[in-house]
């Protein structure tokens, strides 16, 4: 769920997404200092989506504010066609208008929101194996949630779109060309 569109902000805006905004061009400043440059972009994403996931994790929430930044440095880090994005966007509206179909009670707009800032950074195969991964991820832990408690309950998504987003941007080239050699 979107806390924009709810007229709410979490926390003190003195320290939430500044704070965190901060945090993570630090840590992406050290990392090119140090000389792993290779390595900047996944570091700054996985940075970059742990702070939704907390907030998501801790108030079934999560700002809007964070799909814009995901988006923008997405759009400045990689450099997608606008086709590219296009059709990434194109799959993801098709996959959303068919959950909320479904059953709209599954998802809030925080986590549509945050999937498309997430595939700004993707291709759209990655686009298709982030989803699987997140979907997956997600109802795996929720099944043991579940068995554990013994009741169903709502659990946040955003944590799990930001686990399958790292998993599409960092081995998705490698897991798409694994699984299409073995077709």
């Amino acid at each position: 769920m979107s806390l924009i569109s709810k007229g709410k902000r979490l926390g003190d805006p003195r320290y939430g997404v500044p704070c965190f905004g901060a945090i993570s061009i630090l840590c992406t400043g050290f990392l090119l200092l140090v000389g792993w440059k290779e390595y900047v972009r996944n570091i700054f994403l996985l940075i970059l989506l742990s702070f939704p996931s907390w907030e998501d994790w801790q108030h079934l929430m999560v700002s809007d504010v964070w799909s814009v930044l995901i988006f923008i440095s997405g759009i400045l880090f990689v450099k997608h066609s606008f086709y590219t994005l296009l059709i990434s966007y194109g799959i993801l509206s098709t996959f959303w208008s068919l959950i909320f179909i479904w059953k709209k009670e599954a998802v809030g707009i925080g986590d549509v929101l945050i999937s498309f800032a997430i595939s700004s950074w993707l291709a759209p195969l990655e686009v298709l194996l982030f989803l699987w991964s997140s979907f997956a991820i997600g109802g795996v832990i929720s099944i043991g949630i579940t068995l554990i408690r013994g009741k169903q309950e709502k659990i946040p998504f955003v944590p799990f779109l930001s686990l399958g987003g790292i998993i599409a941007y960092v081995w998705g080239k490698e897991i798409i060309l694994w699984y299409a050699s073995i077709l």
